[in-house]
């Protein structure tokens, strides 16, 4: 399951213009990384490749390579409609929970680029703008989609967990009765959806994508 769960989340964070925000990493180091903007880590829009691979973006032209995600997405769709029905409720909560999360990650990404790439990268174009917008409505297209097909397997699943809870009453109470045994079966509140902050957005670039961390960043800018 989980290398299903890989293969399926590449075609999200894969074959996508990003670029990383010095800012984020001089506030993460306490340092000035200004010599990251000229080896091009920094402040630059980059491909990252099917292979992992991140390639400079040095002509508007390179964004075509995006055009067909709307397609590799689709499969995504056709793929996860296949497995609902040979695996088991809590798997299938456990890949569309994790598929939305990465989704929903790289959806906020993606809008944070084609809103700020203009002023804070140093490779920008104009003509790169229309690719930049373009791969942030794929991946809302693509949730969309999903909701249209999957949006109520989370009502599947509360659903399911209030019947356990019935039953589980049930027991509690044939319980008291028998025992005098006093128990409270408490109902767990909803989860909220936690927004993704900036922050949060350019530290996933950080760790996923140029697989960095914290003291890594100080070690480098200390080398500097």
């Amino acid at each position: 399951m989980q290398n299903v769960l890989e293969s399926l989340l590449h075609k999200i964070n894969r074959k996508v213009i990003f670029y990383l925000p010095r800012g984020i990493m001089e506030e993460v180091s306490g340092q000035d990384l200004s010599a990251f903007d000229k080896v091009g880590m920094t402040s630059h829009l980059i491909l990252v490749k099917e292979n992992g691979e991140v390639d400079l973006i040095t002509r508007a032209v390179e964004g075509f390579k995006l055009l067909h995600k709307e397609k590799a997405l689709k499969t995504n769709v056709f793929e996860l409609m296949r497995i609902q029905d040979t695996v088991q409720l809590k798997a299938m909560s456990y890949l569309l929970e994790s598929y939305f999360a990465e989704l929903d990650t790289y959806i906020r990404i993606t809008e944070m680029v084609k809103d700020k790439a203009k002023e804070e990268t140093l490779n920008y174009t104009p003509a790169i703008q229309s690719t930049l917008d373009l791969q942030h409505r794929v991946l809302e297209a693509h949730r969309n989609e999903l909701y249209h097909h999957f949006g109520n397997w989370q009502q599947r699943v509360e659903l399911q967990r209030v019947f356990s809870e019935r039953n589980l009453k049930l027991k509690v109470n044939t319980l008291k009765k028998d025992q005098n045994v006093i128990s409270k079966v408490e109902k767990p509140k909803p989860k909220k959806k936690v927004l993704l902050t900036n922050e949060e957005a350019d530290l996933h670039l950080l760790q996923m994508v140029f697989n960095i961390n914290k003291i890594d960043l100080k070690r480098k800018s200390n080398e500097k």
